[in-house]
C-alpha cells in the first residue's frame, strides 16, 4: 500500500512511502526513476517515525530540494528527513508546531515557502475547531498565525432571516475574512 508521494526537485524520481512487507505498521520510502529501471528501497522507517504512516497526507519536498517532510504521528508534528536522494541514512528531526500562549491543534495540510526554511501549515484547534492558516518556522517550530475563520468555527455562521420590508435592512450575503 502506498499513503504518500512527493515529485523529485529535479523531476526526475517519484519518492512515496510504502508499507513494508510483512509488517503490520512498518513503513519505507521507495523511489522510482521516471525515465526507466525497477523501484528502490531507500530507507526503512523507524517505528516511531513509521507511526505517522496511518494519517500521512504530508509528504513534500523543500522547494531546494534539501529535506523532505512528512506528517508525523502527533497530531502537531512533522518529521523532515535529509533528501533521500542524496542521503539515504542521514538523521531525521521531529518539530513539533505550538501556537503562541500554549493550546493543542491538528495539522490538516502544508506547504514549503520557497525559502526552504518556513512552511504554511493548515492546522484546526481541537479544542473549537477554528481552521487557521499558520507560518511555521521548520527549525524552532515557531508559529505565527496568518489568518483565522471569521467565527472561530470550521462552518460559516448562517444569519437568520427574516420577511424582507421596505423599511428593514437587507440581511448581507457576503462572507468575509478575518486576518490576524
Amino acid at each position: 500500500r502506498t499513503n504518500a508521494f512527493a515529485v523529485a526537485p529535479d523531476g526526475s524520481a517519484i519518492i512515496y512511502l510504502k508499507r513494508a512487507e510483512g509488517t503490520a505498521r512498518g513503513a519505507e520510502i521507495w523511489s522510482q526513476d521516471l525515465g526507466a529501471g525497477p523501484a528502490r528501497r531507500l530507507r526503512a522507517l523507524s517505528q516511531a517515525e513509521a507511526g505517522g504512516f496511518q494519517t500521512s497526507r504530508t509528504f513534500r519536498f523543500a522547494p531546494n530540494g534539501s529535506e523532505l517532510a512528512m506528517r508525523g504521528s502527533a497530531d502537531d508534528e512533522l518529521i523532515f528527513f535529509p533528501n533521500p536522494l542524496v542521503d539515504a541514512k542521514g538523521a531525521s528531526r521531529r518539530v513539533r508546531f505550538a501556537p503562541p500562549g500554549g493550546g493543542k491543534v491538528s495539522l490538516v495540510e502544508s506547504s514549503w515557502l520557497p525559502d526552504s526554511r518556513r512552511i504554511v501549515l493548515a492546522m484546526r484547534d481541537q479544542g473549537g475547531g477554528d481552521q487557521s492558516i499558520w507560518l511555521g518556522d521548520v527549525r524552532s517550530g515557531e508559529l505565527t498565525r496568518v489568518t483565522a475563520s471569521p467565527n472561530g468555527s470550521r462552518r460559516p455562521r448562517r444569519r437568520p432571516t427574516a420577511p424582507a420590508s421596505p423599511s428593514a435592512p437587507r440581511p448581507s450575503t457576503g462572507t468575509s475574512s478575518r486576518s490576524i
